[in-house]
């Protein structure tokens, strides 16, 4: 076969026994440079269009040699017929523009017939292999060998179906033509059926793959060839599904009629093929049924008036014929679902599809989806024809010209028939989904609930597997069909929420569904996923204190709960926006809609009377729910025991978050305050709990085993500290709390009361957690309550206890390992590091009043403690950050300056002490910054110089300005150090405005010569804030726009020459970009005196805006936006328009192709929306003068990308309107298309 004309049978044999020998050094050669180079060859082979023809005609000559297998084994591995059929499958995604429209009907057929030798072959197996003792484990043998190449080659028959779509307007058709369902139940036609099943699945699930780079045009008209064949699917999957039951049946009876326990090898694998057949069909249905609902409206027939929606076409999903066949579906899944041998017969057929459970889960899932789209799509559609009706009824006997001429005006009887045929198929839509609901729901506390039961209790570990009597063959195989039942009570309840929110306190199926729903919700503590016991009494304490910590189990809990916590979720969201709507109902005496009036949004809540009291109702019924599952969350929160051993996984904070969430989901129902006390009263009947089990401690519990009850006592505390700290967080009126703050306050006072640090490291663990968990609650407690100068003292006294608590030498630590001494230091660090962080947000948030002397003066003296003591260089920061704020707050003057002058003093005697120790300069500069930034700036805002601003300007100027300009000078080679003592500079000047011009000419001119010998990019930045402050004043603008023109010079020149990997300047291009940016906002004058430098920098943004890193690639656009500004007519920016607008003009049409090249490297998403922005400033400045750029830029994109001209076109026409809103549609479906073609090339 010639796919493509240019190659010749005998090259194609030649490269074929290339393409062997390489396929043989990748998975043969013990030469690991060799298989390197084989598999580069490779790639780059099956990207080439020879690959075409030579892997064709490869297949077609390993097909011809299956008769006799010896040969063929020697010349094909298995390997290398998977790679030959993959490389047809990735060509056909990728290259498919390399083949002429000739060779297209011949490639199908080819690929078609591949399949079926593959097929046959699976068939001839038994017999060829007739000495086994088993045929069908003969043919599974064969059927396994081929099993990846044929999925590789039906994928690619599904992506040839996408394609060719416009010219094969029928798939499935042929594919039943190729592969007939056959009527035998024979081993053969398990294989057969099988492959038919995957063919159908795979040209269903490729159909909406955007990795398959087809045109888009043409993937609409697939989607509509496979809606117009997907009764001909029903139909084969219903024959499949009557002969699968039969066959079982069949099974069954032959079963029945031997002796017990006689049952054959060949019995249990006909079984299990069965099954799997099963599971086939199935997962068939599920992929299908999107294609079974009614058309949806486009945006353009939506807002036709000449073109009105018709009736509902016979391949609509209610059709009485489609929906008796979906019931038999649901009914075959509900079955399977119910049935206890499912899993055990589906294991055994070792299956790589999945279990049948999972299958029938899936598929009943999206039936009710597709059900309730359908239904939802027919009431779109008669909301739509009422409206169109309206319209037409207003302009009836008016302009006719409102249609366009070759269209006649709709009658008033076609609407009329239009609008009651929708609503006669919502009716019958409406009714069916019911149907559905109340069957599943049905089942669900029927025969469903004996299931899921079964599954809630966890199996014995010395259960015989497969006992009689057994549910389940072990807890793992329990554990799955929980996982699989979890999900389908969950979202079947989703769907039955409306329902829900109306009926659950009277209807008792309803009430049993939560009923159900809240045992899942348990499952993770009453089945012992996770062993975190509320309390251990002391006798359970003292004969268990050397038991093996539990295994991990959050994992197989997050799998249970996922989907169920989900449903809380959704429901309380609903409950929520349903008593809203109640709520102003009431409020406006409105409970029933008006008259005529519908609703405009489905999800709209209106009540009468009746239903308005009914809802009030199930809302009170559904607060007990949500009371009982935040219960039941606050005793799953209690940290487990191994946190002893400091082995909390990641699963385990997933699975504690989702718990928190489920405490915000209770929250929403029940209010933020009545949640809060819940969380309240937990803690204080913890705390008492654990007060009477100290007394009796005290005299009843071994000493050896009170710090396992310590630790006990801690696990359950943090657990509850946790809950409250987030429920606090959402409390948004806090009066009515505080009368209960008592337990709280007394709790914390427990736990961090305590300054020292248990010795024996598994029990430190558990004192870390509890006491962040106790600064958590005091940071929410305290944002409420600082207006008590009281209360904020003792908070800040309980942190500072926390600060200056020392840890136990290493000598006197149980287990001093030099390993154990580090995780001490680990978490007590991480300890501080909270504690710290608290104080600087309560010190922030604290307001002038309640802030005594005697409170900044202690304050004062634990940043000059931390620095003595040496403590973590952030735990000081904050510290200094909160103290700065404090300071900030002082109305005094004199007041001020002294704690100034205290918390400065450290650091300047610090930098006039060290003269070459980068690390401890740059230190001291950081703390310098963050008094200046934190302590004087706030105090200095004020428009006219007060007595404060000009002590304050005055110890900048003498105190200050000399020690940092000297360090400028010193280590002006030292990009760290200049960093910082200009950000100090920064906040010096913002302080002292105008009072520091006298200084402002030594500076520039330090700036200058320092970056003339060594650029660093804070000199960049540095004259963005010089402008910003001082370039109105026009003595300082030739000055300033020299320090730009020399800075951006150097700059981007240093860019330029970093081209090929402008990420390694990432800091440059951000600096540079973003000084240009200010500048041309701040200084328009100044740029528009240097057109030099503005053209050299839209030069070198062909080459910036590919940096990746985000900062520097929002200013790179920033800039080549405001660029784009100056040349719009109709709203120039002067003075830049006319100085500097030609010159954006004559390098914009390269930077707009630059920016398509740009999506052909994969950019990160946010480097797709600047291009996006880019390319929509682009189209609205220039209108019509931007087609041209635009159509050069998409021309520049490889064929792989945009396979057609049309598609150009599409994109072109949305690209060039971005009043349309199809801009960021465009440039996201080019993006991707982009990256698959870069990730592949990149491979």
């Amino acid at each position: 076969m010639a796919l493509l004309g240019g190659v010749e049978e005998a090259s194609g044999g030649d490269h074929g026994e290339l393409v062997l020998r390489m396929l043989q050094t990748l998975y043969s050669s013990s030469d690991s440079h060799a298989r390197r180079q084989a598999d580069v060859w490779l790639r780059q082979w099956q990207k080439s269009a020879e690959a075409w023809e030579i892997a064709m005609e490869m297949l077609v000559r390993y097909s011809q040699l299956l008769s006799a297998p010896g040969s063929a084994s020697e010349l094909f591995s298995d390997e290398a017929v998977y790679f030959l059929c993959q490389t047809l499958r990735t060509k056909t995604m990728f290259d498919f523009h390399q083949l002429p429209l000739t060779s297209h009907e011949a490639l199908c057929s080819q690929v078609l017939r591949l399949l079926q030798v593959f097929a046959t072959d699976a068939e001839r197996a038994p017999c060829a292999d007739a000495a086994a003792s088993s045929a069908s484990s003969a043919s599974a043998a064969v059927s396994r060998r081929h099993r990846a190449a044929s999925t590789q080659l039906s994928l690619c028959l599904a992506d040839l179906a996408l394609q060719t779509a416009d010219h094969w307007l029928n798939p499935v058709q042929v594919i039943l033509q190729a592969f007939p369902p056959a009527r035998e139940a024979t081993a053969a036609s398990f294989q057969a059926q099988s492959l038919l099943l995957l063919l159908l699945r795979h040209l269903a699930e490729e159909s909406t793959s955007r990795r398959v780079m087809a045109d888009e045009t043409v993937r609409q008209r697939h989607l509509v060839n496979l809606t117009k064949s997907a009764s001909t699917v029903m139909q084969t999957l219903l024959q499949l599904r009557d002969r699968v039951r039969e066959r079982r049946r069949a099974l069954e009876e032959e079963d029945r009629a031997r002796v017990a326990g006689s049952q054959t090898p060949e019995a249990v694998a006909a079984l299990a093929a069965n099954n799997a057949l099963l599971r086939s069909v199935l997962s068939c249905w599920r992929v299908w049924l999107t294609f079974l609902q009614p058309a949806e409206e486009t945006q353009e027939t939506a807002s036709r008036a000449d073109a009105p929606t018709p009736p509902p076409a016979e391949t609509d999903l209610l059709g009485q014929q489609h929906q008796s066949s979906l019931a038999l579906v649901f009914s075959d899944c509900v079955e399977v679902l119910a049935c206890q041998e499912t899993s055990a017969a589906g294991g055994a057929g070792g299956s790589e599809e999945e279990d049948p459970n999972e299958a029938a889960a899936n598929c009943i899932l999206r039936l009710l989806k597709s059900v309730t789209s359908s239904r939802q799509t027919l009431r779109s559609r008669c909301l739509r024809l009422e409206q169109e009706r309206s319209r037409f009824r207003q302009g009836a006997g008016g302009d006719e010209g409102a249609f366009p001429s070759s269209f006649s005006p709709p009658s008033a009887a076609y609407y009329a028939q239009a609008l009651g045929d929708s609503e006669a198929a919502l009716k019958k839509a409406e009714a069916f989904e019911q149907q559905l609901l109340q069957e599943i729901l049905t089942h669900c506390v029927g025969s469903l609930r004996v299931r899921l039961l079964a599954a809630l209790q966890r199996q014995a570990d010395d259960a015989q597997p497969g006992a009689a009597g057994a549910a389940f063959r072990d807890d793992y195989e329990a554990l799955q069909t929980l996982t699989t039942l979890s999900r389908l009570y969950a979202g079947v309840a989703v769907f039955l929420i409306p329902v829900i929110l109306r009926r659950s306190h009277k209807d008792p199926q309803l009430q049993e569904l939560i009923h159900l729903l809240m045992r899942i919700s348990e499952a993770p503590r009453t089945r012992g996923l996770v062993a975190h016991a509320l309390g251990e009494s002391l006798q359970s304490l003292a004969q268990h204190a050397d038991d093996d910590l539990e295994e991990e189990g959050e994992e197989d809990a997050l799998l249970v709960i996922e989907e169920s916590m989900r449903f809380w979720m959704k429901l309380a969201e609903a409950a929520s926006r349903t008593a809203a709507a109640l709520g102003a109902c009431a409020d406006s005496g409105l409970v029933s809609k008006p008259a005529g009036r519908k609703a405009d949004k489905e999800d709209t809540p209106r009540f009468d009377g009746e239903q308005a009291e009914e809802t009030r109702q199930s809302l009170d019924a559904l607060k007990e729910v949500y009371s009982h599952l935040l219960r039941e969350c606050l005793r799953q929160l209690v940290m487990p025991k191994r946190v002893a051993s400091a082995s909390l996984s990641g699963d385990y904070d997933v699975y504690r978050r989702a718990l928190l969430d489920c405490l915000e989901d209770c929250a929403l129902v029940l209010s933020p305050e009545r949640a809060a006390l819940f969380a309240v009263e937990h803690l204080h009947q913890t705390r008492q709990r654990q007060e009477e089990e100290s007394r009796a401690a005290a005299t009843g519990l071994p000493a050896a085993l009170q710090p396992k009850l310590q630790q006990s006592h801690e696990r359950l505390l943090e657990g509850a500290l946790v809950a409250l700290a987030k429920l606090l967080s959402l409390v948004g009126d806090f009066a009515s709390l505080k009368a209960h703050m008592q337990a709280p306050v007394g709790a914390i006072s427990v736990v961090l009361g305590v300054e020292g640090f248990p010795h024996a490291l598994e029990l430190l663990h558990t004192t870390i957690y509890a006491r962040l968990a106790a600064i958590d609650v005091l940071k929410q407690l305290f944002q409420h309550l600082l207006d008590d100068p009281g209360a904020l003292q003792h908070a800040l006294q309980m942190l500072v206890r926390q600060l200056l608590a020392a840890q136990p030498a290493r000598d006197e630590a149980a287990g001093g390992s030099a390993r154990d001494s580090e995780e001490r230091q680990t978490m007590i660090q991480s300890l501080h590091l909270h504690a710290a962080r608290a104080v600087c947000q309560l010190c922030t948030a604290a307001t002038a009043n309640v802030i005594a002397s005697p409170t900044v003066n202690e304050l004062v003296s634990l940043t000059k403690a931390l620095a003595n003591a040496k403590a973590d260089e952030d735990v000081q920061m904050f510290v200094l950050e909160g103290v700065s704020a404090v300071a900030s707050k002082i109305t005094d003057t004199a007041a001020f300056l002294s704690v100034l002058e205290a918390l400065c003093e450290p650091s300047i005697g610090g930098l006039q002490q060290t003269e070459s120790d980068e690390h401890a300069i740059c230190w001291q500069l950081d703390c310098l910054a963050v008094i200046l930034r934190d302590a004087v700036c706030p105090g200095t805002a004020a428009a006219e110089p007060s007595e404060r601003h000009l002590r304050v300007a005055t110890f900048l100027t003498s105190s200050l300005w000399p020690l940092l300009s000297a360090q400028l000078d010193h280590h002006a080679a030292q990009q760290r150090i200049v960093e910082k003592s200009l950000r100090c500079l920064k906040h010096a000047v913002r302080c002292a405005g105008d009072l520091f011009k006298p200084q402002l000419p030594g500076l520039l001119t330090l700036l200058q010569k320092n970056a003339q010998s060594r650029l660093h990019c804070t000199y960049l930045y540095a004259a963005e804030w010089l402008a910003m402050q001082f370039a109105k004043d026009e003595q300082y603008q030739q000055v300033l726009m020299h320090l730009f023109q020399q800075l951006s010079r150097q700059a981007l020149q240093a860019i330029q020459e970093q081209a090929g990997n402008v990420d390694a300047c990432s800091d440059l291009v951000e600096d540079c970009y973003g000084m240009i940016n200010r500048y041309i906002r701040h200084c328009p004058l100044l740029v528009s005196l240097s057109p030099d430098t503005v053209q050299q920098a839209l030069v070198v943004a062909r080459s910036a805006m590919y940096v990746q890193q985000r900062e520097a690639a929002q200013v790179v656009f920033i800039f080549l936006d405001s660029c784009a500004f100056f040349c719009d007519e109709h709203r120039p920016v002067e003075p830049l328009s006319n100085a500097v607008g030609s010159l954006a003009l004559e390098h914009l049409p390269a930077l707009v192709e630059e920016a398509f090249r740009l999506l052909m490297e994969a950019p990160p998403s946010y480097v797709v929306a600047l291009v996006e922005g880019f390319i929509t400033t682009v189209a609205q400045v220039f209108g019509n003068r931007s087609v041209q750029w635009l159509a050069r830029g998409l021309s520049g994109l490889p064929p792989s990308v945009l396979p057609s001209e049309a598609m150009k076109t599409q994109l072109l026409a949305k690209l060039s309107r971005p009043e349309t809103g199809g801009v960021c549609e465009a440039v996201e479906d080019l993006a991707y298309r982009c990256e698959q073609v870069c990730l592949r090339n990149r491979a």
